[in-house]
Formats: structure tokens, sequence, C-alpha cells
């Protein structure tokens, strides 16, 4: 990773994370921004902070085993895509 998409990474982790904790509270409470969200519907925001959360800490994680392995990029991706 380079040194601004670690930068965005760790912006954008904590930022998930709201949203992770806003979607629990929306589940039982509802959400209200410039629209408003049923209580089920208000869990929406959860799955936002997921994905942002979860697909960068994986990545983080895939170049810091190639960074340590000197490994290509390429190379390691490529390998990933035959399971």
């Amino acid at each position: 990773m380079s040194v601004l998409d670690k930068l965005c990474s760790i912006i954008a982790i904590p930022i998930g994370a709201v949203f992770m904790v806003l979607g629990i509270f929306g589940l039982f409470a509802g959400a209200k921004a410039t629209f408003t969200l049923p209580p089920i519907l208000g869990a929406l925001p959860f799955f936002l902070g997921w994905a942002m959360c979860i697909t960068l800490i994986k990545y983080w994680i895939a170049t810091n085993r190639m960074a340590q392995e000197n490994q290509p990029y390429d190379e390691y991706f490529d390998g990933q895509q035959d399971h």
C-alpha cells in the first residue's frame, strides 16, 4: 500500500466503525438523516461500515504479507484467484 492508501485507510476505518455503530442503533431505533429509515432498515449503515472496514483491513493485511514475503503484487493476487 502506498502512503496515500494507508492514510485513506486510517481515515476510512474509523468512519466505517461509526457507520457500524449507527447501524446497530438503527436496527432497533431507526435512523434519520436527510431521510428516515424505519427500525429494521435503520441497520443499513452497519453494512456500509462493515464493507468499509473489512475490505480495507483485509487489503492492508494482504499487502503487509506481500511486503514481508517480497512477493510481486501481480503474482500474489493471481494466485489468490485460483481457489
